[in-house]
């Protein structure tokens, strides 16, 4: 990342500036090598997420998009029985896709984007049109529904599970949350 300071202010800029480059020599070979300026809006992984500078998520977004549509190819492509392509998408696709739910923040329209080609596929597979209604399909069993579960309500619960553990651990973090809970 660079920054440009004008008039005593910060303003982030892409790494296609004219700034002179920063170098870094080894130790031991003495060799010179250029580090990489990146754009402000490309995102890199970072224990199991990718992060932008300005803190969108759009490259998160896209990649579990991505993720959601290689489901759906593998899911069409397989054969499997009705439970079994349930248990799939359950117990493999879902827990995959949930990993980082804490992390970013995504608006329904995000998350029903980013599903969509995995519950599709899914609902295909265990016969039923992939049209059909989602009041159905995200709809409690014990009220003749589906049982899927929603990306959107998930990341809710995600973060509500990382709060409640900072809070429990005795850490300086905790104590922060604690004084902001208080007040």
């Amino acid at each position: 990342m660079q920054w440009k300071w004008k008039f005593g202010i910060t303003k982030m800029i892409n790494g296609q500036s004219t700034e002179p480059s920063v170098t870094i020599t080894h130790s031991e070979t003495h060799k010179a090598q250029d580090i990489l300026s990146k754009s402000i809006h490309e995102g890199h992984k970072t224990m199991g997420v990718h992060l932008e500078p300005l803190g969108n998520f759009v490259s998160e977004q896209q990649y579990l998009r991505g993720k959601s549509a290689k489901f759906a190819v593998k899911m069409s492509a397989a054969v499997l029985r009705k439970c079994e392509a349930m248990e799939v998408y359950l117990r493999i696709f879902w827990r995959s896709l949930i990993y980082s739910a804490c992390i970013p923040m995504v608006t329904t329209k995000q998350a029903t984007w980013i599903e969509s080609p995995a519950i599709c596929a899914t609902l295909k597979k265990i016969g039923f049109s992939s049209t059909t209604s989602r009041a159905v399909v995200f709809g409690a069993k014990s009220h003749g529904g589906l049982g899927f579960l929603t990306y959107f309500c998930e990341q809710g619960v995600a973060k509500v599970f990382m709060a409640l553990s900072h809070v429990r651990d005795i850490s300086d973090t905790s104590k922060l949350f604690l004084v902001g809970l208080s007040h």
